[in-house]
């Protein structure tokens, strides 16, 4: 078999830090390359199957059943998310991410109105679960706190990956 290193490798792009794992040294990779083509998924119901088939050069692969999940309306994880506790409060920030177009560019329009998940743990424990509006949070402090997750909503999907931080 041929072997390559494999360096320099960008993860969580297209919103697939949700499902990202830990890769190790030694793990097979499959290159896809320049010719992927976009399912078109207007229309589709969550839950509703849909039939998907390739081709390469001049060979067809078998015809896939495939359980349409509606993955791509999954909310981005928010970025840059700073927690702290001060005077008695706990201070919460992040920018939210967009999903225009499925790509981020750190100045997309984020809906003003949208919809987060914040729960705070006491390591593995969940203590306290809010739904907020914005991504500017002060609330009295939760002396048990030692994390706080955060995850967007979207109307169709639901909750989307959460990220997580230390309190400090």
């Amino acid at each position: 078999p041929q072997r390559y290193r494999c360096g320099t490798l960008l993860r969580g792009l297209e919103g697939t830090d949700g499902v990202m794992a830990d890769i190790s040294a030694g793990a097979r990779v499959l290159w896809l390359g320049q010719g992927l083509a976009d399912v078109q998924s207007a229309g589709l119901e969550i839950g509703e199957s849909v039939e998907i088939s390739a081709s390469s050069g001049g060979r067809t692969a078998e015809t896939l059943r495939h359980s349409y999940t509606g993955a791509e309306l999954r909310p981005f994880a928010p970025a840059h998310m700073r927690v702290s506790r001060d005077a008695g409060e706990i201070v919460l920030s992040f920018i939210p991410r967009a999903v225009a177009q499925r790509k981020w560019s750190g100045t997309d329009a984020v809906d003003p109105t949208a919809r987060y998940r914040v729960q705070w743990w006491n390591g593995d424990a969940l203590v306290l679960t809010e739904i907020v509006v914005g991504s500017d949070i002060t609330r009295p402090d939760i002396a048990t706190a030692t994390h706080v997750s955060v995850a967007a909503e979207h109307s169709d999907y639901g909750w989307g990956s959460a990220r997580r931080a230390e309190i400090r």
